[in-house]
């Protein structure tokens, strides 16, 4: 949330890194609560680097989530049947891109905000 306060600006690239790694859990100590795992990790391992991704401007944002420049209007329903991911999940891609300038919203109805690459 606090990417959008300075991203993206002419001056900055991000490169992200996207890894395998490998953790080792045991089991944890004291009473599993609702919010807490069953275990605790104790060391996590790099195993090897997938792929480097560079985000430059808010163009590069809409191509790591799949949104290209020319699609029509869409709702956050179609962001996360885009991206596999639960409704939640893609409101947050939709605050970040909206928020970075990558989208705008267009419409407002009762399935949800419209929106459009900008």
């Amino acid at each position: 949330i606090y990417f959008t306060q300075v991203f993206p600006h002419e001056n900055l690239c991000l490169e992200i890194a996207l890894v395998h790694v490998e953790q080792t859990r045991v089991p944890a100590k004291r009473r599993r609560r609702r919010w807490r795992q069953d275990y605790r990790v104790t060391d996590v391992a790099l195993e090897k680097i997938e792929s480097t991704v560079e985000l430059q401007n808010a163009r590069s944002l809409c191509a790591l989530v799949g949104i290209d420049q020319g699609t029509a209007e869409f709702t956050t329903e179609d962001l996360a049947e885009l991206t596999k991911r639960p409704r939640w999940f893609a409101q947050k891609i939709a605050y970040v891109l909206k928020h970075t300038g990558a989208i705008r919203q267009v419409d407002r109805k009762r399935s949800g905000i419209i929106y459009k690459a900008a």
